[in-house]
């Protein structure tokens, strides 16, 4: 588990990879979202990869829309990490979905614990 600036990351082995919706992977690490983010053009990544992203890139991954113009001494948005481009997505719908995606516990080994359960099962293994 990694921290990056009040977001916890962490390191989930799924349980049937493959048959997660592809429409909960993010583009950029390929993995089910761990605090999806949008971006203007409606594209969603996990917080961190996009962070990560836009450090080097003015565009979304997905469609390669600027994001961030350096050109403009002003900017379209003056700061590729303030909440003004990344919107967290707050949809009960998907992060139910994360949520119940089925995981295996790396401290105790057990399986199909529901992703959104582990803090609570982690703190009882």
């Amino acid at each position: 588990m990694a921290t990056a600036k009040n977001t916890t990351v962490f390191d989930y082995e799924y349980m049937d990879e493959a048959q997660i919706d592809s429409e909960l992977k993010c583009a950029i690490c390929t993995q089910p979202f761990q605090n999806p983010t949008n971006l203007p053009c409606q594209h969603t990544f996990c917080q961190h990869c996009i962070k990560a992203w836009l450090k080097s890139n003015t565009s979304c991954p997905t469609c390669r829309r600027t994001v961030i113009n350096h050109n403009d001494r002003h900017g379209i948005f003056p700061k590729p990490d303030e909440t003004s481009i990344l919107s967290p997505i707050k949809t009960r719908v998907i992060i139910n979905q994360l949520d119940r995606l089925l995981i295996r516990c790396k401290h105790c080994q057990q399986i199909n614990i529901q992703r959104g359960n582990l803090l609570d099962h982690q703190s009882k293994c």
